[in-house]
């Protein structure tokens, strides 16, 4: 059972890498670390996160024609789970300095 808790938090470690280098820069090193440190502090959207990616993967073998709409969902919910999860890790003046880099933007 030991093994099984184990793949599953490193499974859950990797859904965090990717949108944490697209959020944060570090080194290779900084990343695993604060990647695992923020899925063991976030251990229920962690557990949400791994359930969302099995209940999408699940529904697509089964029924293939939601291959059009089910990912993108899926994707959509767990971007807002990163979104939740990044920003109690993020200081005020981060926050603030990202919100303006996205409305800035807009006025492109």
């Amino acid at each position: 059972i030991v093994a099984v808790v184990m793949v599953i938090w490193g499974f859950a470690i990797t859904l965090y890498i990717l949108p944490y280098i697209s959020r944060f820069q570090n080194t290779i090193r900084g990343i695993l670390w604060n990647c695992g440190r923020m899925c063991f502090q976030n251990l229920l959207f962690s557990v949400t996160l791994v359930a969302l990616l099995i209940l999408t993967m699940l529904c697509v073998a089964f029924l293939p024609i939601s291959v059009l709409l089910i990912p993108g969902i899926g994707m959509n919910l767990s971007s807002i789970i990163f979104e939740v999860v990044f920003r109690k890790c993020m200081t005020p003046e981060d926050i603030k300095a990202e919100e303006k880099r996205y409305t800035d933007e807009e006025d492109l």
